[in-house]
């Protein structure tokens, strides 16, 4: 999965850009299992080994994910709404 922070970073700070991080990581570790581990591979990258998952399962994960990281509530300093852009 990959989050466009950088645009965050550099409009609003890093404070900001921080702050999405951990709201993501966050999300990402409430949705998924203890079986299906999830890591931070990159500055804006993050990765989920669903081993012994089906595929209907990777699906509904996928979709709990972008539901979830779609209805953070993210507001900068300035009190503008982050808005979320990710890929999976």
């Amino acid at each position: 999965m990959r989050l466009l922070t950088y645009t965050a970073n550099d409009t609003y700070g890093h404070i900001t850009g921080d702050m999405l991080l951990k709201k993501v990581s966050d999300t990402l570790k409430n949705v998924v299992t203890k079986d299906a581990p999830v890591g931070q591979v990159g500055g804006e990258e993050f990765s989920i080994i669903l081993r012994d998952f089906s595929l209907s399962q990777v699906n509904t994960i996928a979709e709990k994910i972008r539901s979830d990281i779609e209805h953070l509530d993210i507001v900068a300093n300035d009190n503008t709404q982050i808005v979320k852009i990710l890929s999976l």
